[in-house]
């Protein structure tokens, strides 16, 4: 069995090689595991870039699995709630830092434990609540309804209390949907459809039950139970009041493009660039400092980068979407089987093609000087703090410094803003970086002092 490149736009470019290496990977581990299905993408500004699939959407029918079948994302539903969330905290409807039970009126208990509970505690699963809502569903499929939930809640006791320790809870998100509905007026699943599907054009992606029966349902199927044992079809169930936490089911394209919204929120009208940041930084760090908690987002990181998204797990499908923000790079992973991780998968992913993406792009800021002016402005430049270097690269004009392990990875570009005025993009946080760079020139034009930020460099003979 092969994997199948129904996609491939990085052919002919820095990461045409990795990306083979990886597919191959990639097979080889579908094939030990004995993967049914799956369907793997690979994410770029542009949109999804690469497509490939392997194998089967049904083991009996031997259908193959194509872009067309639909998988069901689990805990990945918990990134859309989370969104939802902070829509209405951007509105000033709620307040993610106030008490859960002025949004919510139904979740009080008789214990007091849960007065200090926010919103803020479920998004980044530090609440202390239990996991779950106290009934057996992932052991005989029999999920709790609305009204089940809030019995549950009644008697609720947390676990530890807020801010102790991090714990992650499907009950939590559960309750951050029904907090959705609450406070916009209207049910979870519209909401959803309506503020964040809908703008996205995810429209194969289904918020609440699917149904086993839907002819585009890749089929789910179990672990294996003992060495010689076959995969069996999972049982299906209706995850009811706990869709804001697991019910959603998506495809491949719809995954993608939610990506891309991931790398450039300004270009659609859903929330704001400056609150999806703020969903994607750490909010809770692990004691173990391996892994970190968003608003909703999951962080950590591979070979010294960032990354973000969610994976998802429920009977007999295992998917994950996973991107680096700064790199632009993203990878989807959907199997329709039971297994135990899909961590090295997104994870091998990144180690493999992130060290092939130019870290400072150039093009983005193409110089505007003619020849002569280009020659009076490069050069060395020094201040009793260290030197630096004006150098023309690729098109654009840079700032070279000399003092850093790796000069030419921490290229740092000038954006040309008007005459002699440029604004530093740099990959260092320590220096200038956004601030203005000045060229100070004599009366023949020849650039004789930079100034970077509020220092001063002059211009070494």
């Amino acid at each position: 069995m092969t994997i199948s490149i129904l996609r491939n736009r990085l052919e002919g470019s820095s990461l045409a090689t990795p990306t083979t290496a990886y597919l191959d990977w990639c097979r080889e581990r579908l094939l030990n595991y004995q993967v049914p299905g799956a369907l793997i993408g690979i994410v770029a500004e542009q949109g999804l870039e690469v497509l490939a699939s392997f194998g089967v959407a049904c083991i009996d029918t031997k259908t193959p699995i194509s872009p067309e079948h639909r998988f069901r994302i689990a805990s990945i539903s918990k990134l859309f709630t989370s969104i939802a969330i902070m829509q209405l905290h951007e509105q000033g409807k709620l307040n993610i830092r106030e008490p859960l039970e002025r949004f919510l009126p139904w979740f009080r208990s008789s214990s007091s434990n849960l007065d200090p509970i926010t919103p803020w505690h479920l998004l980044t699963h530090s609440s202390g609540l239990t996991r779950e809502s106290g009934m057996q569903y992932w052991n005989d499929q029999k999920f709790p309804s609305v009204e089940e939930l809030q019995q549950y809640v009644s008697g609720l006791q947390a676990v530890y209390a807020p801010e102790f320790l991090w714990k992650y809870s499907n009950l939590g998100m559960a309750l951050l949907g029904h907090t959705v509905s609450a406070v916009s007026g209207i049910p979870y699943e519209e909401y959803i459809h309506r503020y964040i599907l809908s703008p996205l054009y995810m429209s194969d992606t289904v918020v609440n039950d699917l149904g086993a029966s839907h002819p585009l349902l890749a089929t789910g199927y179990s672990r294996f139970l003992s060495p010689n044992s076959t995969r069996e079809i999972a049982p299906y169930s209706d995850v009811k009041a706990l869709a804001p936490a697991a019910g959603m089911t998506s495809t491949v394209e719809d995954l993608a493009k939610f990506t891309c919204f991931n790398f450039a929120p300004e270009k659609h009208d859903i929330i704001r660039d400056e609150t999806l940041r703020e969903m994607h930084r750490v909010h809770w760090l692990d004691s173990s400092w391996e892994f970190g908690i968003g608003l909703g987002f999951l962080s950590g990181r591979v070979d010294g980068h960032t990354i973000i998204g969610h994976n998802g797990w429920i009977r007999g499908y295992r998917t994950s979407i996973k991107f680096c923000r700064e790199k632009k790079l993203g990878v989807i992973i959907l199997l329709n089987c039971d297994l135990l991780t899909v961590e090295e998968f997104t994870n091998k992913c990144f180690e493999l093609l992130l060290p092939c993406i130019v870290s400072n792009r150039t093009d983005t800021y193409p110089h505007q000087l003619s020849p002569l002016e280009l020659s009076k402005a490069v050069g060395v430049y020094a201040n009793h703090f260290g030197a630096c270097r004006l150098l023309e690269h690729e098109g654009a004009l840079v700032i070279l410094d000399p003092t850093n392990s790796n000069p030419v990875r921490a290229l740092e570009n000038l954006e040309y803003i008007s005459k002699d005025r440029y604004r530093l993009h740099s990959l260092q946080g320590g220096g200038s970086r956004g601030e203005m760079v000045e060229f100070v020139k004599d009366d023949s034009g020849v650039v004789v002092r930079l100034k970077i930020g509020t220092l001063f460099f002059d211009r070494m003979p």
